[in-house]
């Protein structure tokens, strides 16, 4: 079936974290859909996301899509899963990460990125437009102290941890134009940085061109992107 007969599932509606094994079991051979899902287990890591059947497998491909104010704050008027973390500071400033991270870490972080030190990423080669590629690049990688977040500088990702003085916390996120990071040199900078360069040296690869996968969770599949020697475990 050519792509003009591809089925568009979830038009408008906020993005699954998890696909329906009927939407897929459903496909023939050479049959595609389109689907709003998320692509990390985070929210505001939504994208456009096409699986055609092909055979007995299936082919899968993520499309950029910029992070979804609307999603995170959906997620802040539900009931948390436990899977991650929600802190918010008045109605502009949400972050989200791993539930292994407390909330009260969590809320040092915002506190911190709030008062950082910003500094230009982009350079003569980078678009601004690329901050969605770059930030599916750093999902795809599953750093950990990965956090998302919506702020008065827009949508961003990042990494937190805690510094070497105890008690203390550092935290760096990527915007559209800046790096803000609280202390300014940190580890979590250093990574965030890393990161990025590591991008750049791979080509500044575009979101459709990174290897996506389909793994099975329950009654269902979650998308992820995938990338060969990660800097974490997944």
């Amino acid at each position: 079936m050519n792509a003009a007969a591809a089925r568009h599932l979830a038009d408008g509606e906020p993005a699954a974290g998890i696909i329906p094994a009927t939407v897929l079991d459903c496909l023939s051979d050479g049959e595609c859909v389109v689907i709003w899902c998320q692509i990390g287990h985070l929210p505001g890591t939504d994208a456009k996301v096409v699986i055609t059947r092909v055979g007995s497998r299936f082919e899968t491909v993520v499309h950029t899509a910029g992070a979804s104010p609307i999603s995170m704050s959906q997620a802040m008027t539900g009931t948390t899963p436990s899977s991650y973390t929600i802190v918010r500071h008045g109605p502009d400033h949400i972050l989200t990460t791993d539930g292994h991270t407390d909330a009260a870490t969590a809320e040092r972080w915002l506190a911190a990125l709030r008062t950082g030190t910003a500094t230009p990423w982009t350079d003569n080669t980078d678009n601004t437009d690329d901050f969605d590629h770059v930030r599916n690049w750093i999902l795809a990688h599953a750093p950990g102290g990965l956090f998302t977040a919506i702020t008065d500088r827009g949508a961003a990702i990042g990494i937190g941890g805690h510094a070497v003085r105890a008690g203390d916390v550092e935290v760096a996120m990527l915007t559209g134009t800046d790096v803000i990071a609280s202390p300014r040199h940190s580890t979590s900078a250093t990574r965030l940085h890393r990161l990025i360069a590591r991008w750049r040296q791979a080509g500044a690869p575009y979101t459709e061109q990174l290897p996506a996968a389909l793994f099975r969770q329950g009654h269902g599949w979650r998308v992820r992107l995938v990338v060969p020697r990660t800097e974490d475990a997944r």
